[in-house]
């Protein structure tokens, strides 16, 4: 039987590997999902060196099985399978970047991103009572659809019971992390996905990235930040169209 190419799909920043559930379920016929959060990454990396933890962490993941996977990221795991695949192109067959940006924080020479008083804000309150902290942030991906009380009640409590460490941390990479340059050099494919309604990473970003990218293609969905919940069939459908033609090519370069 044809073995099924490997597929992580990273969730983001205070969001566990159940995030990305229903989508890694689409993309089960056509790869071997593993499913993985920002703070399981945290968790695993043993990697000394410039990279984050995280990117630290999915090289590591992707090197014990041999590497040429797939990493398709959502928000902050789109910027850390990002970063991976700059660090160590070469584990990597393909990178689907959802609602991605290679720098989060706006700045002098980068209009689309979040004010960085913004994330000094919530890494302050974060200290504190986090409730609030989550709470309007889950509001913010769920844009523009509401998000309803019960989930929103569940989903507070179950960032509020993360590792407080490791959520910090993911701010100050937020804040601080600009892969512009490196994306640059980047020769691995790539299919950027973003919303149109996004609310925190403006599709502008994503637009952006794709031109950052030497082989990038994008695809524009109606939407918010949550793009893998809100619309899960169309993420899965391209990113399905996006690994047939990375293996179609990959098999054309292989052949005598």
């Amino acid at each position: 039987m044809k073995s099924l190419p490997s597929l992580f799909l990273v969730s983001g920043w205070a969001h566990g590997p159940e995030a990305l559930q229903a989508l890694g379920g689409l993309m089960a016929d056509v790869a071997q999902v593993t499913l993985v959060s920002t703070g399981e990454l945290w968790d695993c990396a043993r990697l000394p060196g410039p990279q984050s933890p995280w990117a630290a962490g999915l090289a590591e993941k992707a090197a014990q099985i041999g590497g040429g996977i797939f990493a398709a990221g959502w928000s902050m795991g789109g910027m850390v399978a990002l970063e991976a695949a700059c660090l160590r192109p070469g584990l990597f067959k393909g990178l689907m970047l959802i609602s991605a940006t290679p720098k989060f924080c706006s700045g002098p020479d980068w209009k689309p991103g979040v004010p960085p008083a913004a994330l000094r804000a919530m890494a302050a309150r974060l200290r504190g009572e986090s409730g609030p902290v989550f709470t309007g942030f889950f509001r913010n991906v769920a844009r523009p659809a509401g998000e309803a009380g019960e989930a929103l009640r569940r989903k507070t409590a179950a960032a509020a019971a993360m590792n407080r460490l490791e959520l910090s941390a993911g701010l100050h990479y937020l804040s601080g992390t600009d892969l512009r340059d490196r994306a640059g050099g980047l020769d691995v494919p790539a299919l950027v996905i973003h919303g149109r309604d996004d609310a925190i990473v403006p599709p502008e970003a994503g637009m952006a990235l794709q031109g950052l990218l030497p082989d990038a293609r994008v695809k524009i969905h109606g939407g918010g930040h949550g793009l893998p919940w809100q619309a899960p069939g169309a993420v899965a459908g391209d990113m399905k169209e996006f690994l047939q033609e990375c293996l179609s090519q990959h098999k054309t370069r292989a052949a005598p």
